[in-house]
């Protein structure tokens, strides 16, 4: 069969469209491309066979990104068993290669992920996802009827409410999930029931 003219064309563009996502098939959290200014992941940690612990900047189901160890040398492709410790979570361990290194930081794959290790690794990453994709919603959106300042919204329809004071103190936040929310105020949180008690939103 004759290819039309222009075909060819057109379908090299569909593929380099969809190149960045096949790569990126994983989601991460706090992937920065200045390393100088990489956070640390709270609460997530690498043990390196007992020799020393590394905190963790960026992770995904592929891999991760740790401090550099100064203890031993290290080589792209060599491999090492690794307990990856994630918040109160029981410690996973992996084998993994290294395929990246700088002055600072290393960069990890994982060879071997079993179902135990990627549920753990999914519910450390869940929330953190949530909140790196939570997005401001503009006040015209807002109903007359409340007296919020911010609102931001995410995935799982996840809503983050705010209030500040005159001299722009926070003085109260709403957390809304799964139909519940939870409440911080005066240093403390405690629910607010089982559901949001006042209308949020008037055409969002």
């Amino acid at each position: 069969m004759a290819r039309k003219k222009g075909q060819k064309k057109t379908n090299e563009k569909i593929t380099s469209a969809q190149e960045p996502v096949n790569r990126r098939r994983f989601p991460r959290v706090n992937l920065q491309n200045q390393m100088d200014q990489a956070k640390v992941l709270v609460g997530a940690k690498v043990d390196w066979l007992d020799q020393c612990e590394s905190e963790v900047f960026d992770i995904s189901y592929k891999g991760v990104a740790v401090n550099r160890p100064q203890v031993f040398s290290l080589r792209i492709g060599d491999t090492t068993d690794l307990k990856l410790t994630l918040g109160k979570l029981e410690p996973c361990t992996l084998k993994a290669k290294v395929v990246w290194f700088n002055e600072h930081i290393v960069g990890l794959e994982f060879l071997d992920i079993d179902h135990v290790a990627r549920m753990t690794i999914d519910e450390f990453l869940e929330d953190k996802i949530i909140g790196a994709h939570m997005v401001p919603v503009s006040p015209q959106y807002f109903s007359e009827s409340v007296d919020f300042q911010y609102w931001y919204h995410g995935p799982n329809n996840t809503n983050v409410f705010l209030w500040e004071s005159g001299d722009h103190r926070l003085t109260r936040a709403m957390v809304s999930f799964d139909d519940q929310a939870m409440i911080f105020e005066e240093g403390a949180f405690h629910r607010a029931g089982s559901e949001v008690d006042w209308d949020v939103q008037a055409s969002y």
